[in-house]
């Protein structure tokens, strides 16, 4: 067994740096996802309930430790982008539509909205090359949009 770990095709866990700023950017970039589905559901049914997500389960399904620094950064531009595209298009007629989360708590669109913004996210670039973090570039992940 010794023999087979210590094999060239084993190789050395990620750095603790790219685990957790690895880590960190892909349960972002899956919130934002959620915000998307969620927002679309509200646009498109009569009060959906939202399904209960497992932010810990997905981060084991998905493998976020393996997961390729820039791959996840142009994942997070990507779900940043539709999901501030997706508010913006949002009709004011629109606004009163409600949702629920799957332990009661509910909401409009606009207070979902609102929701959303005071928790947007931050993300730091990373080097592509050695995957560390760079904590001098945070940037926000998310234009500012009107709710007017």
């Amino acid at each position: 067994m010794a023999g087979v770990l210590a094999g060239p095709a084993t190789s050395a866990p990620p750095s603790t740096e790219r685990l957790v700023g690895t880590g960190v950017r892909c349960h972002v970039c899956d919130v934002l996802w959620l915000y998307d589905e969620r927002l679309r559901l509200m646009l498109m049914l009569d009060g959906p309930q939202y399904p209960n997500w497992d932010q810990d389960a997905t981060a084991i399904a998905d493998e976020y430790a393996k997961q390729d620094p820039a791959v996840v950064a142009a994942g997070l531009r990507e779900a940043a982008d539709v999901i501030g595209a997706a508010v913006r298009g949002a009709v004011r007629d629109q606004w009163q539509r409600t949702g629920s989360r799957s332990d009661g708590a509910r909401f409009t669109v606009e207070s979902f909205a609102r929701y959303f913004i005071h928790d947007r996210f931050t993300i730091s670039t990373t080097s592509p090359a050695s995957g560390t973090l760079n904590p001098s570039s945070l940037t926000p992940c998310l234009p500012m949009f009107s709710l007017a």
